[in-house]
């Protein structure tokens, strides 16, 4: 009988060794960006920016923009039901970039916010990016 008991505890404790997913749609979605800038003191005001752009997301690929720049990496990210957060380095020849962020997926939408820090040779610069996603379709064949 305990040898039941063990393996039912055992079994019991899988789903939290599997990794964590959103729930999110998988495919080809349209990711709409607002960027704000703070550069360094002195310097005129930065008007937003505002992009739109389509990537292929997927539970194996859930941070919006990842993988986009080869500089960049993701160091850390957790899943906490459908809130995604992530932290990113990326180094470049004149100086490095600490994004941190979060997305809360609501199955065929998203939104959510990335914090920029950039040090460089000029002065330091951060920004605030709002994100917002919507699913289209499934993902072209390759």
């Amino acid at each position: 009988m305990r040898q039941w008991q063990m393996v039912v505890a055992f079994l019991g404790l899988l789903p939290g060794l599997a990794p964590a997913a959103p729930d999110m749609k998988e495919g080809l979605w349209e990711v709409t960006t607002l960027t704000e800038l703070k550069g360094p003191p002195g310097m005129g005001p930065i008007p937003p920016t505002r992009l739109v752009e389509k990537q292929c997301l997927s539970r194996n690929h859930v941070v919006p923009g990842d993988g986009v720049q080869k500089e960049c990496k993701v160091v850390k990210q957790t899943v906490s039901g459908s809130k995604v957060n992530w932290t990113t380095r990326c180094k470049y020849p004149d100086g490095a970039v600490v994004n941190q962020g979060y997305v809360t997926y609501r199955h065929d939408k998203f939104e959510g916010v990335l914090k920029m820090d950039m040090d460089g040779e000029e002065a330091p610069v951060q920004s605030t990016t709002r994100m917002t996603g919507r699913w289209l379709s499934a993902c072209p064949k390759k």
